[in-house]
């Protein structure tokens, strides 16, 4: 019995390393391109001289070189997940074959190598057939978003090559890539885009938590710039954030880099100029990402924030005190706010509330007090974390 299983093993052994052919990926998108724009590729051909892709079909086997008749066979597919285009659940649009003769050695080629014109990379014939591809309707569908946006439309592009020597699979690839291009970026807080309502712009740590919102881009990479903004000095927001910043603390630097995928950041205990209590600040954040084009860079709006001492934090509590009276019943309020309640020493560290996990000013409080008396509103629970 045993005797069986080796040679059952072995045999499986035989069979997995028995392939005479390896396809191998030397590179894939090293610059995380997102944005693929048209100009960046010859219409008709299908031309570029933006690389994005390199591989190596590996020779196992020399043996084989010495066939006149050695042809390899690289089956292709692409399937696209796309709603700007009607595509919501993954849908093959294009499929074929590339036969690949005149082998004399390992072959390496990228993008750039193919288009509708090669015929021979290096010593190696090329021959490209199209086994399936949309119908004209759908074609012109596509052609029409690409044209009007300029770029391939945002989605999930799977790529597919397998790798046949002699009718038997040698290997196979499965590559996807997300374009996208970001649109949205938006500053929530702390600050508002204008001195008009103090309360609102102001804040109480000298360490505040920069929140804002941005479209999908997971390879996106975000700066922020703050700066102290003098009503005397500045003539306008702009003005400011491009004057000495606070942060990023060298002055040859743009932005201070916090990294990918991320829309929170608290100024930093060391490395940059500390925030002053009384002063005026603006900030902004910039993200980047890559394009068939270069670097996209996209700036945000500014805000403002003004930072306040502890004591005006307890007047700007006192503020609200007759609104959350409102909401929550004096009795309550007491009971939390009271000499022995739980928020006996509480002050206010911002200018925002949390409202199912989304940051809203504390002005908000107002809404809720006047639903409330409206009725349109009701307060089921209160519980204290």
């Amino acid at each position: 019995m045993k005797i069986i299983k080796i040679f059952i093993f072995s045999f499986l052994i035989i069979l997995v390393f028995s392939n005479d052919f390896d396809l191998i990926e030397e590179s894939f998108n090293e610059n995380n391109i997102s944005t693929f724009y048209l100009s960046s590729f010859d219409m008709v051909t299908g031309a570029t001289d933006i690389e994005l892709f390199r591989y190596r079909i590996k020779v196992l086997n020399n043996q084989l070189l010495e066939n006149d008749d050695l042809e390899l066979r690289l089956n292709f597919s692409m399937t696209v997940t796309s709603p700007m285009i009607g595509y919501n659940n993954a849908t093959e649009i294009l499929s074929g074959f590339v036969k690949i003769s005149d082998i004399k050695e390992d072959i390496i080629f990228d993008n750039t190598d193919l288009n509708i014109n090669t015929t021979r990379i290096g010593s190696s014939i090329f021959s490209v057939d199209i086994l399936n591809q949309p119908d004209n309707e759908t074609i012109q569908s596509i052609a029409n978003a690409v044209l009007q946006m300029g770029r391939l439309p945002n989605g999930e592009y799977n790529f597919d090559v397998d790798l046949i020597y002699d009718g038997v699979l040698q290997q196979s690839l499965t590559r996807p890539v997300e374009i996208y291009f970001p649109v949205f970026l938006e500053l929530v807080s702390p600050g508002g885009s204008s001195l008009a309502d103090t309360l609102e712009n102001s804040i109480f740590t000298t360490y505040p938590v920069f929140q804002w919102e941005s479209d999908y881009c997971p390879t996106c990479i975000y700066g922020i710039r703050v700066s102290e903004y003098n009503p005397i000095l500045h003539s306008s927001f702009s003005e400011a954030i491009n004057d000495i910043s606070n942060l990023p603390i060298s002055q040859s630097a743009d932005y201070y880099d916090i990294g990918t995928n991320i829309s929170t950041f608290q100024f930093p205990l060391s490395g940059g100029i500390d925030l002053l209590v009384g002063k005026l600040y603006v900030w902004q954040v910039a993200r980047s990402f890559e394009t068939t084009l270069g670097t996209n860079l996209t700036k945000s709006n500014i805000n403002l924030f003004k930072i306040k001492s502890v004591s005006e934090s307890r007047e700007a509590l006192d503020s609200y005190s007759d609104i959350i009276i409102d909401l929550i019943g004096e009795t309550t309020y007491n009971q939390f706010f009271g000499p022995n309640g739980d928020f006996s020493d509480f002050n206010l560290s911002g200018n925002s509330i949390l409202i199912n996990n989304e940051s809203v000013p504390i002005s908000q409080l107002n809404n809720f007090s006047n639903q409330l008396n409206e009725g349109t509103i009701s307060i089921i629970s209160i519980e204290v974390e």
